[in-house]
């Protein structure tokens, strides 16, 4: 699996060297590059996508390329007006102002300087006193399990590809508001922050999708790709 990655990446390296127009990335650490040669390295595939902490239509996205590229998806954020750009530059695509919890709820979102680092129950005001960074206000917020929007519109995306979280330490959260046996994503992009690789399989989120069918197949500075195998624990 690595060695096919590779061999994506290489083949993407000379085609910028060519001046081919069509590879273009856009996510923060390459996620994008990555996750296409995981799906299919002659990238000749379409599908469906879910990306949860969307944050912005181009910006950091590990869904762009894929949209021009001509898949569809749903793009979910709670930050307030975050999906007014997509809706304007992915018009395509349900783009979804919400938040996603294990139930339905209100929970507390904090709003920062850097709408990256929003997220439900996310004051890391003590982390960042010492930077740039500023919590700018917190509101309430609506929250729903992502079954129930997955349910809301299963008529256009009946099995889709692959699922993406930017949650901002709400990882499992969002893993557990949704039926992975169901849902069966080929592949899950996880955002998790560790000090380093040996730290993987003592994660929470690694636990969680293992059980569930999963194993971890790449990653990059930050993010970890699992792919689903089909074995349950």
């Amino acid at each position: 699996m690595f060695a096919k990655v590779g061999g994506f990446l290489q083949r993407l390296r000379r085609d910028e060297t060519e001046g081919c127009a069509s590879c273009s990335f856009f996510a923060q650490e390459g996620e994008d590059a990555v996750l296409a040669g995981l799906i299919d390295p002659e990238w000749n595939r379409k599908g469906f996508f879910v990306d949860v902490g969307a944050h912005h239509p181009t910006r950091f996205s590990n869904t762009w390329m894929f949209y021009q590229a001509g898949w569809r998806g749903i793009n979910i954020d709670p930050t307030p007006g975050s999906m007014v750009p997509f809706r304007e530059l992915r018009s395509e695509d349900v783009n979804l102002e919400v938040a996603i919890s294990r139930e339905a709820a209100v929970r507390k979102f904090y709003c920062y300087n850097e709408p990256a680092l929003n997220g439900i129950d996310n004051d890391r005001r003590e982390e960042l006193k010492d930077t740039h960074y500023k919590l700018e206000r917190i509101l309430d917020i609506e929250t729903l399990p992502l079954s129930e929007i997955l349910k809301r519109h299963r008529e256009r995306f009946v099995s889709p590809s692959f699922l993406t979280i930017d949650v901002e330490g709400l990882e499992v959260e969002v893993l557990s508001s949704v039926d992975l046996q169901k849902y069966s994503f080929d592949f899950i992009l996880v955002e998790q922050m560790l000090p380093d690789l040996m730290a993987l399989g003592k994660s929470d989120v690694w636990k969680y999708v293992t059980e569930r069918g999963y194993k971890a197949v790449a990653c990059t500075g930050r993010t970890v790709f699992y792919q689903r195998t089909g074995d349950v624990a």
